[in-house]
């Protein structure tokens, strides 16, 4: 019984999350994903999503931006770190180096419940605002680098399942210096696969 628990949490952390992980960069990176370029005359943070373990550890947070294009007249989303909007915003919301900001990127359905509710709501507020991008999508700034993240936190976790298949066979590895290396390293990579795996649900 311990061994079959201990076998669908190995298969989970070392097989399950890299397998999400890997598709979901896949799915990003696809060909068949057009790129949209948008430019921006104005852009106002919407709302924020924090993402917790149990609802007590914070494991990160999603930002969603409103921007506006007024030489079409139309309004879209925008998922970005506050340093991208810092980068390139004043706090009144303008463009604080070029007239307009351009962005290139892909749009997205929105998998979170929480944020399709959002704008959902924030479009209703809006109602006669003309959406370029249909307001249930958003663009996602910077969407290459979290894919390369999603990539290489995938093979990371199949590295350790290769040395946890290794330490198996080996009695002399578990008393090693190199056993508490892959317990750090564990803990390192759930971090950061659950902060991956939060942007994506």
């Amino acid at each position: 019984m311990e061994q079959n628990k201990f076998n669908i949490i190995a298969f989970f952390l070392f097989f399950a999350i890299p397998a999400v992980l890997g598709f979901s960069a896949y799915s990003d990176l696809s060909p068949k994903n057009e790129t949209v370029t948008v430019y921006i005359d104005e852009c106002y943070e919407a709302f924020s999503i924090n993402h917790t373990v149990g609802g007590l550890i914070p494991i990160g947070k999603d930002t969603y931006y409103l921007a506006y294009d007024n030489e079409h007249d139309g309004a879209f989303f925008i998922k970005a770190s506050k340093k991208w909007y810092s980068d390139n915003f004043s706090e009144s919301g303008y463009p604080s180096h070029t007239n307009r900001v351009s962005l290139t990127s892909i749009a997205k359905n929105v998998s979170s419940a929480y944020a399709s509710i959002e704008m959902d709501s924030v479009a209703k507020e809006l109602e006669g605002v003309n959406f370029l991008i249909d307001h249930n999508k958003t663009l996602i700034e910077g969407y290459k680098s979290l894919a390369i993240y999603k990539i290489a936190d995938a093979i990371f976790g199949l590295l350790l399942a290769a040395f946890c298949l290794l330490s198996s066979k080996n009695d002399a590895l578990k008393g090693s210096p190199l056993y508490l290396g892959f317990f750090i390293l564990m803990f390192i990579y759930l971090a950061m696969s659950l902060k991956l795996l939060a942007s994506i649900f």
